[in-house]
């Protein structure tokens, strides 16, 4: 025979049995009922809140993966017997644990890290990409690790933005000048009306929006590719604006609409001080850096070591200090791009700390092959000196056996 799964000696009679009203406990707060002193069950309790806010139907529920059962089955089952509808919720949107070094992040833990902590070391922007880079409904990982991967994928967009500015500053002038497509253009648009239907699928997809962050990277690697593609070709080199512009207003869009800003550091538009400082300051700056490229061209074939330092020092210290970054193209042509000041003036700071590390470590790369060398050398002298001594000896030895057979 098989055993009852009625328990009357247990507190629930089945297990799929649930409590609408609990019988409070003395520390507990409570409403007089025909039951008893109690108070509300945790079910019962979301879906009357849900219920007398949003009605006999909601179209999203979200939730921590884990009260997917019992808490959000049972919620659908009392509110549809309550409001006698087949459908209560529409979307169930149910949300992955966050783990801190793989464990689950828990107070009781003691392993959690509040949002007023994390960012004092890390940036809104580089937060969101961290998120963005996982599955909603899947565990999260938090790490150094992790974090510092997202924070390069920001800057990553970042500069690309700062490049496609350096294009659409010159629009007007460079509209000018031939703007027919080539096999090249037509290969970068193909790629980004394909992103685009794609970017739409993962979106409809459960929210895959680690997959969209994928797409977006590859179209900004398309987008590098073209320009330097365009640039080598000797005879017709000039970047069609066109063909750039619609895909990097794409990128800026999607990753606005994720909350990723602000517009100045991830999109192409500026805010508006920074808009109108380019704007006044752009005619200027290129003709500075058109005059600077001259000097150096000029420099570089008369060999005049000290013109191109101080052409050096206005790339390296001067510029920087407000917010100008200049960049020297292979072509000998210069370009500039409007930076945060303190931000510049950090990874300059970063960059000579790394070639100073370089220097160091070719010195002792040096250091130690001279030592090396001096050991060998030493080593050397020795044998020959222990060769010399050994000949000396072994003639002495000589010397006195014939002296001895003499006598």
């Amino acid at each position: 025979s098989t055993q009852s799964t009625w328990d009357f000696g247990a507190e629930k009679r089945s297990p799929k049995d649930f409590a609408l009203w609990k019988k409070s406990k003395p520390s507990e707060p409570y409403w007089e009922s025909p039951w008893g002193r109690g108070r509300p069950g945790w079910h019962i309790e979301c879906s009357a809140m849900a219920g007398d806010i949003l009605g006999s139907n909601i179209d999203i529920h979200s939730g921590g993966i884990d009260l997917r059962f019992p808490h959000h089955e049972n919620e659908i089952a009392q509110s549809e017997a309550c409001f006698d509808c087949h459908q209560w919720i529409n979307y169930f949107l149910h949300a992955g644990h966050l783990h801190i070094e793989g464990c689950k992040m828990s107070k009781s833990l003691k392993n959690f890290i509040s949002i007023a902590e994390i960012i004092k070391i890390y940036s809104p922007d580089d937060i969101r990409m961290f998120y963005l880079m996982h599955k909603y409904d899947g565990p999260l990982d938090w790490s150094e690790e992790s974090m510092k991967h997202a924070q390069a994928e920001v800057k990553a967009f970042q500069t690309f933005f700062q490049n496609m500015r350096v294009h659409l500053r010159t629009a007007e002038e460079t509209l000018k000048n031939p703007q027919k497509w080539d096999a090249i253009e037509k290969a970068l648009l193909a790629r980004f009306q394909a992103v685009t239907v794609q970017v739409h699928e993962a979106l409809c997809d459960n929210c895959d929006t680690p997959r969209v962050i994928g797409l977006l990277k590859e179209l900004v690697t398309e987008v590098n590719r073209y320009i330097s593609q365009r640039q080598d070709v000797k005879d017709d080199s000039n970047v069609r604006v066109v063909a750039i512009a619609d895909a990097a207003m794409y990128v800026s869009d999607i990753l606005k609409m994720f909350g990723i800003g602000p517009l100045k550091e991830a999109g192409i538009e500026s805010t508006a001080g920074s808009a109108n400082f380019e704007s006044r300051a752009g005619p200027m700056l290129d003709v500075f850096c058109e005059f600077r490229s001259r000097v150096r061209s000029i420099a570089i074939d008369a060999k005049q070591p000290e013109v191109l330092r101080a052409c050096d020092w206005i790339r390296n210290e001067a510029a920087p200090r407000v917010g100008v970054q200049i960049e020297d193209h292979k072509n000998g042509a210069s370009i500039f791009k409007i930076r945060d000041p303190a931000e510049l003036m950090a990874e300059l700071a970063a960059a000579q700390q790394e070639e100073q590390a370089k220097r160091e470590a070719k010195e002792k790369v040096k250091l130690e092959a001279q030592r090396q060398k001096e050991e060998k050398a030493r080593k050397k002298q020795e044998q020959l000196e222990n060769q010399k001594r050994k000949a000396e000896e072994k003639a002495a030895k000589e010397a006195s056996k014939k002296a001895a057979e003499g006598n």
